[in-house]
């Protein structure tokens, strides 16, 4: 039983993560027991696309079994994606049937208007302003990534080599390439690797990662963390210090050696 509670306590964690302070669940909840109203009897097809099958994947959505069934695929930490599992729940659809049949529920035009406006209340006041300071702040360059960051990028760009290859921390994994998609990473486009490997150079670990590095991805460039202690010497494998700054320390492979 606890792995059962465990699991629910991690699907409500990715619920709250998912719908935030919003209402559209709790209308999306009204909305199903509206359309089962006024759905008739005789339509069995509207029955069971906005009321039976929101039913069932909700039940499916926040089961514990299914959590576990599913979460070797997931990952853990930064790589949990379970929380895209409710966008297999139709609210959108289900909320606008039963919006749009409250809405024309009268034949009077003046009644039908106001009604719709009710609606389109309702829909505004249920979310939250997305144009806010908390979502938002003012650019320190015209690339809207960190300072360091920018400074750490343009040191590598600055280096007379074609094809740039960087092994970097995970902090830096979704500025590089937003300053130039030339520059490629060694984590590709796989989420597990980019999580794994920016684990690894975060905590210090790049001796067993070298080789794999120099043959198979022909990394030039490896960047550094200044506060943390590595297992390898990168001198010793042809690497040469380029730059620094504040909180990175950026090297390059010495082809000439």
């Amino acid at each position: 039983m606890d792995f059962l509670v465990s699991n629910f306590d991690n699907i409500k964690y990715d619920f709250d993560l998912y719908f935030s302070d919003s209402k559209y669940f709790l209308i999306f909840l009204i909305a199903i027991v509206f359309n089962f109203l006024i759905v008739k009897k005789s339509n069995k097809n509207e029955k069971i696309l906005l009321v039976l099958l929101p039913i069932i994947i909700m039940i499916l959505v926040f089961n514990p079994i299914v959590f576990k069934l599913l979460d070797p695929f997931l990952g853990d930490g930064e790589g949990n994606t379970y929380w895209r599992m409710f966008w297999l729940m139709p609210i959108a659809p289900t909320i606008a049937y039963a919006f749009t049949s409250f809405a024309s529920s009268s034949k009077n035009k003046f009644i039908m208007t106001f009604l719709s406006v009710m609606c389109i209340i309702v829909i505004v006041l249920s979310g939250k302003l997305a144009y806010s300071e908390e979502n938002y702040q003012i650019a320190n360059n015209w690339y809207k990534m960190p300072e360091e960051v920018l400074e750490v990028m343009q040191i590598i760009q600055s280096q007379d080599i074609d094809n740039k290859v960087i092994y970097a921390p995970s902090n830096m994994v979704e500025w590089v390439r937003q300053y130039d998609g030339n520059i490629k990473l060694v984590y590709g486009r796989n989420p597990s690797i980019i999580v794994f490997m920016g684990r690894e150079i975060d905590a210090g670990r790049i001796y067993w990662n070298m080789e794999t590095l120099f043959r198979y991805h022909k990394c030039n460039f490896i960047v550094l963390l200044r506060n943390v202690t590595y297992d390898a010497n990168l001198e010793d494998f042809n690497f040469k210090k380029i730059g620094s700054t504040s909180n990175y320390l950026i090297y390059m492979l010495d082809e000439k050696k």
